[in-house]
């Protein structure tokens, strides 16, 4: 949006019943305005080449992005980059990743989004 738009703000609050908290949602059009998103959210082909991009509505601008992988209960900090490409993904790669925008205000990460790697795994045994 830009300087003379016209806008509507709708505010929510939620309490969670012992009155010491609350939580606050914005909404565009009437949907939910986040500020960080992940795309794409997809199955891919063993093999493929794949990116992963990181997008936020932040003002000021996002100053730093930062990649993470679930792994079981660890979190682990895979890239520092608004992109996350994989050359060649395979079947290890698969999982749950989200990112984190941030600038001098604060940080905020994007929802999980679930890569499932489709396609053949091949194990080959040899004997001599």
């Amino acid at each position: 949006m830009k300087e003379g738009d016209s806008v509507n703000l709708t505010c929510i609050n939620r309490c969670d019943g012992d009155g010491l908290s609350s939580a606050f949602l914005w909404f565009k059009n009437e949907e939910p305005n986040t500020s960080v998103s992940v795309r794409p959210s997809a199955e891919v082909d063993a093999g493929s080449n794949i990116t992963l991009i990181c997008t936020s509505k932040a003002n000021p601008p996002v100053e730093t992005y930062t990649w993470f992988k679930m792994n079981d209960h660890n979190i682990i900090n895979i890239g520092k980059e608004a992109e996350l490409h994989f050359r060649k993904i395979l079947h290890h790669d698969g999982g749950q990743y989200f990112c984190m925008a941030s600038n001098k205000h604060g940080s905020q990460k994007s929802s999980l989004v679930t890569l499932k790697i489709k396609g053949k795994f091949i194990k080959m045994l040899l004997v001599v």
